[in-house]
């Protein structure tokens, strides 16, 4: 795959997430200002603590949106590994905002039931509202989880989790104010309010995780190395070994550094040409990675290569080791090539 076409993947994976990003902006400020308006007119405090959660997810969206925008674009002076990061950067803050409205939510729920409030009136259109709500948030989110997945974009996920959450949230409410109503059981209200903040905090949780794990450089998952390992063995049986490999995800983007061993009698043009099909048939299966190769000698005179040995398997550093990866490629591994 040619550079060009690389670069026009990338392209189009930056426009959905943008695109992502936009629909879950629009759901989420529709919904909102239809749910604040409802719970503040019925004194239901379930549906303005969800129409309150709703909104701060559009505040967030917008900071998402920022985000994506500015991850897309190519890496300069400043940011010579790209902007990546700031998608990273944006998924921690929404995390965090989400964390805090859970907690004000909660907070509120709690003292309600200890103090008591004015009571909520349980109107029917306004129950069956929850349970379109919930038809929508499900269509809406089930595209945007399928827009992250296919960008690897932790900011788009942040969104398509966020737009899940509110899919049980209003199904909750349209089931548990639908039996208040039935039981006359007002004080459910602040029930629901009270189990829609512990959702929020769990949510919060699933975003903060791969945000944290971004800002912090860890490494790929193992489902990731071995894909990589995969394409790899094409090339097997053209060098000995592969070790000191890293790798580091930045928003969509994956950043992948490998030590490749070859026969020290190989000329530097050939080396390097090998280099340059490993990259290029790695970009081109991973449109959002970029490879570096470092080139080794093998120690001795010459070497054999690619005769009884197995694949190539990357995993996960133990403990012990001070190599971020290492490189278990056969039952001599450990031993010097000769």
């Amino acid at each position: 795959m040619g550079c060009q076409q690389i670069a026009d993947q990338r392209d189009e994976r930056a426009q959905l997430r943008v695109r992502a990003v936009l629909v879950a902006v629009l759901c989420s400020g529709t919904v909102a200002i239809a749910q604040i308006v409802l719970g503040a007119i019925f004194h239901l405090a379930s549906v303005l603590s969800e129409g309150i959660h709703t909104l701060a997810d559009m505040l967030d969206s917008l900071v998402a949106l920022w985000a994506v925008r500015k991850s897309s674009e190519r890496p300069d002076r400043e940011h010579p590994y790209g902007h990546g990061k700031y998608e990273s950067l944006a998924a921690a803050v929404e995390g965090g905002a989400v964390a805090c409205v859970a907690a004000g939510i909660c907070y509120n729920a709690v003292n309600m039931l200890i103090a008591g409030r004015r009571e909520p009136v349980l109107d029917p259109w306004v129950i069956a509202s929850m349970a379109v709500a919930a038809v929508v948030y499900w269509f809406v989110s089930s595209w945007v989880i399928r827009a992250s997945r296919a960008t690897g974009s932790p900011a788009v996920f942040a969104e398509g989790a966020h737009l899940r959450t509110h899919v049980w949230i209003t199904a909750g409410l349209f089931v548990g104010l639908g039996a208040a109503k039935i039981g006359s059981w007002l004080w459910l209200d602040a029930v629901l309010a009270l189990g829609v903040g512990l959702l929020l905090a769990r949510t919060a949780w699933r975003i903060l995780q791969p945000a944290l794990a971004q800002l912090t450089d860890r490494s790929l998952p193992d489902r990731e190395l071995k894909r990589i390992a995969e394409e790899l063995n094409a090339f097997r049986d053209e060098f000995v070994e592969i070790h000191a490999v890293r790798s580091r995800a930045a928003g969509a983007e994956r950043h992948v550094d490998i030590h490749l061993v070859v026969d020290p009698t190989r000329s530097v043009q050939s080396a390097h040409e090998l280099c340059n099909r490993i990259e290029s048939a790695i970009e081109g299966k991973f449109p959002d990675m970029a490879l570096t190769v470092h080139i080794e000698p093998a120690p001795g005179e010459k070497v054999e290569v690619g005769r009884g040995q197995q694949a190539v398997h990357l995993t996960r550093r133990r403990p012990d080791e001070r190599e971020t990866f290492h490189l278990d490629q056969s039952r001599d591994s450990d031993k010097e090539p000769t």
